[in-house]
């Protein structure tokens, strides 16, 4: 309902615009949950035994109504993503895990200040392909044993059972623009709170800090961005972080594109692996 108000008192004003190309906010490039469209290729050790994998993004941030008044500008927005981690297996690909994401944002801009209040929902699912990763790690006496049951059953046992995973939360977004020379940069605060959990039992509060820099030249920018935050429901500090270059990164472009290094380090933030510490580093091209 609050939305819906700020969507009339956007459209009943003369100052306004419907579907600009761009975003007066954009979430931050290294936080492993900013919506767009990407491809990577990761590695990481799970149950003791190094996996590889890839990891496809679909997704996007939708300005929907902007309003303009001087130097303030007010936008309602959407932005929906996906998360999807494909293993590989006898020249199949199976898929692990997938998240999903969907939130309406009001963004703000003020000269080099934006951000946004943003209303969000994720939750997450077990893929189809997650045993198959999991039995590799398992003894040949494990293995047997499964194989005994599923035939004294007639049924598929399955090894890791599927989590109820699901979230909804209220979160702020608080950035600032500078430029030292030919360094564009930004530095950005980000926190929110969850009403609606599931496992139930988790606290609910994050908070998070970030930068990216990039050296402005014409057609391909060199970047590095952090990404540091508090999530409370693992009690974890997690640090992700991204180098590479820009592409397509002029101000008159309707869209950017990248390709980099990623790491993370810290809690697993894919529903179905919550609770886990990870180390994984990969390399993708993504697109904005």
């Amino acid at each position: 309902m609050f939305n819906a108000f700020i969507l009339c008192a956007l459209i009943s004003s003369n100052s306004v615009s419907l579907f600009d190309s761009k975003p007066l906010y954009t979430n931050p490039l290294a936080n492993p949950r900013s919506p767009e469209l990407g491809l990577s290729i990761d590695t990481a050790k799970y149950l003791g035994e190094r996996i590889y994998f890839l990891e496809g993004i679909i997704g996007k941030e939708v300005p929907i109504v902007t309003h303009k008044s001087g130097s303030l500008q007010l936008q309602l927005g959407l932005e929906a993503s996906t998360w999807v981690m494909l293993g590989y297996k006898d020249g199949a690909f199976p898929l692990l895990t997938q998240d999903f994401y969907f939130s309406m944002p009001i963004y703000f801009r003020h000269g080099r200040f934006s951000g946004g209040l943003k209303f969000n929902h994720i939750s997450a699912h077990k893929g189809d392909g997650l045993d198959g990763v999991v039995e590799e790690s398992l003894s040949q006496r494990e293995q047997d044993k499964i194989e005994e049951l599923e035939d004294h059953t007639n049924a598929d046992i399955a090894i890791v059972e599927p989590k109820t995973y699901s979230r909804d939360f209220l979160s702020f977004h608080f950035a600032y623009d500078y430029t030292i020379k030919r360094m564009k940069s930004r530095s950005y605060l980000q926190g929110g709170y969850i009403h609606k959990i599931f496992p139930s039992d988790l606290k609910r509060l994050f908070f998070s800090y970030g930068m990216e820099t990039k050296y402005k030249m014409e057609d391909a920018s060199p970047y590095y961005a952090h990404d540091i935050t508090y999530n409370q429901d693992m009690d974890s500090l997690d640090w992700s972080g991204q180098l590479g270059v820009l592409f397509l990164s002029s101000e008159d472009k309707l869209f950017e594109s990248r390709m980099a290094f990623t790491g993370y380090i810290g809690s697993d933030r894919r529903g179905q692996f919550l609770g886990r510490k990870i180390k994984q580093f990969g390399i993708g091209l993504f697109i904005r």
